[in-house]
């Protein structure tokens, strides 16, 4: 009975896990420079093409600084990077068949409330992460950071938007580590074996 009582604790601590949210706030975090701090992550610059299973729709690339300061650029950054606003409000990144990434990070200019990230995870969950909230991990008065978030464990992103309701967010070296998402059978796998345990866990204790 105690190795089913035990069984059935994991089992539903693992259901539990896979039922949440798939941003793990508390990896959410700001540092300094213009790249990931992560060696593993593939990363895309704008200068070239996507890493591989990394697809873009939406969006502008441009370059330095506008005139009329419809977009800044990021610090220290002279080389193409992606802007979403009012002439492209949303940039939709996707991921090759059966493809996520469990981590995501970006180098950003200032940061503006109107500004937000979407990401949709493996297990069905939807969670935007608004400028504000971003803009409230800034230690400083420094504009330009690089924003890294990780997936909680067992889930992937499968797709992420930037959106900006005007003008502009400007992000670039964007950075991945992709990876498969979980199939669907692992759940339906998950959910049986539950189900089995807790029929055996009901059949022990009628026994006495």
């Amino acid at each position: 009975m105690r190795s089913i009582q035990l069984l059935l604790a994991i089992s539903l601590a693992a259901a539990s896990t896979l039922a949440s949210a798939a941003v793990d706030f508390s990896t959410l975090k700001l540092t300094s420079g213009q790249f990931t701090p992560w060696q593993v992550a593939q990363t895309a610059t704008f200068d070239s093409a996507p890493p591989a299973d990394v697809y873009y729709t939406g969006g502008e690339l441009v370059t330095g600084t506008a005139p009329d300061q419809h977009y800044t650029a990021p610090d220290y950054d002279h080389t193409q990077y992606l802007i979403v606003g009012a002439n492209e409000p949303t940039s939709r990144i996707t991921f090759g068949y059966h493809q996520g990434t469990t981590y995501f990070g970006f180098y950003f200019s200032t940061i503006d409330d109107y500004n937000s990230v979407t990401f949709h995870g493996s297990d069905g969950s939807l969670t935007t992460i608004t400028g504000q909230q971003i803009q409230d991990l800034v230690p400083g008065s420094r504009a330009s950071y690089y924003f890294n978030v990780f997936a909680t464990g067992g889930t992937t992103f499968d797709w992420i938007e930037l959106r900006s309701t005007s003008d502009s967010f400007e992000t670039d070296n964007h950075a991945f580590i992709v990876s498969e998402v979980p199939e669907a059978e692992t759940y339906a796998m998950l959910l049986s074996g539950l189900s089995l345990l807790g029929t055996m866990a009901r059949r022990r204790r009628a026994r006495g």
